[in-house]
C-alpha cells in the first residue's frame, strides 16, 4: 500500500488509514497529531518485515508498505480492497486534511511464503522494572502446522535504556510449541520497549510482540503488554498480502473517509 496522508495543522489526537481486502483489515498505519516534533507528528505501522515508526517535521507523510491480508480476507475470484480513515478523537473533518492513494503501487501479491502457523506469546511480566534490574521475558514458540517449524530465531530489539542479555535466540524446531526465555538490563530511566520478532530461515518475520514499560529509579514502574491482538492481528494470518502489484486487473479499490459515528 502506497499512500499520502495530511493533516490540518490544528488537529489533534489519534487517527488510522486502514485497508481492508474483501472487509477484512489488512494493512494500518496510526498517526499521533500530539506527538513527535513541534508542528509535526508520529506514526508507525506494521509491515511483513516488523514495525515501522518515524517522526516527521510535517502534518504530510508518504508511506508504502506491505501486510499479510488475514484469513478472512483470503477469498476465491476477484478481490475487493476499500481504505477507510477514522479519528479516535473528535470529528475526522476536523484533523485530516487529505489522502491520496497511489492506485499504481497498491494492490495485492501473490506469495508462496506466507506466514504460516507460527506465533509468539510473552508470558507473565510480574517484575516492576527499575534501574539496575535484570528484566526476565519469557516466551512461547507455537506451531499450528503439521509439520515441525525448522530453523527458527528469535531476536530482541530494544531502546537505548535497555541492554540485551541476547540478541538473536535460535529455535532449532518447534513441533507445536517451544518455550525460551531472555532478559533485559535497565540502564536508565524513562519510557523502554522490547520487541520479539519471529523469523523463518529466510529471514522473513512470521510474528512479533512488543512490551513497553517505564523505568523509575524508585523502585516501581508499571508494563504496559502489547499482545497478540496488537501486533499479531496486523500481521495477519493470511496466504496473501497487501503491497505493489504491477498487475490489479482483479482488485477494487475504493476510499472510505467517512466518520466512524456516520
Amino acid at each position: 500500500m502506497r499512500a499520502t496522508v495530511s493533516f490540518r495543522k490544528d488537529g489533534h489526537g489519534i487517527a488510522y488509514l486502514t485497508g481492508f481486502v474483501n472487509d477484512a483489515a489488512s494493512a494500518s498505519a496510526k498517526f499521533d497529531l500530539d506527538r513527535g516534533p513541534e508542528g509535526g507528528m508520529y506514526w508507525n505501522a506494521v509491515d511483513i518485515d516488523g514495525e515501522i515508526e518515524h517522526d516527521e517535521t510535517t502534518r504530510t507523510v508518504t508511506f508504502d508498505f506491505s501486510n499479510y491480508v488475514q484469513k478472512d480476507g483470503v477469498k476465491p475470484g476477484e478481490a475487493s480492497i476499500r481504505f477507510g480513515m477514522e479519528a479516535l478523537n473528535g470529528s475526522l473533518s476536523g484533523v485530516l486534511d487529505k489522502v491520496v492513494i497511489d492506485s499504481e503501487h497498491t494492490g495485492l501479491i501473490v506469495d508462496d511464503d506466507g506466514p504460516d502457523d507460527l506465533g509468539l506469546h510473552i508470558g507473565a511480566l510480574p517484575q516492576t522494572p527499575h534501574i539496575g534490574d535484570h528484566l526476565a521475558i519469557p516466551f512461547t514458540v507455537t506451531n499450528a502446522d503439521e509439520q515441525p517449524g525448522e530453523g527458527l530465531h528469535v531476536s530482541i530489539e530494544t531502546t537505548s535504556g535497555l541492554v540485551a542479555e541476547q540478541g538473536v535466540i535460535a529455535i532449532p524446531s518447534v513441533p507445536q510449541e517451544a518455550k525460551s526465555s531472555t532478559s533485559v538490563e535497565a540502564t536508565a530511566t524513562g519510557a523502554q520497549r522490547v520487541v520479539l520478532r519471529l523469523t523463518n530461515g529466510r529471514g522473513r518475520t512470521k510474528a512479533a510482540q512488543v512490551v513497553e514499560f517505564d523505568v523509575t529509579d524508585r523502585g516501581h514502574g508499571e508494563w504496559l503488554f502489547f499482545g497478540g491482538a496488537t501486533v499479531l492481528t496486523l500481521l495477519g494470518l493470511g496466504l496473501a498480502h497487501a503491497g505493489r502489484s504491477p498487475n490489479k486487473k482483479n482488485s477494487k479499490a475504493q476510499l472510505d473517509t467517512s466518520d466512524p459515528a456516520e
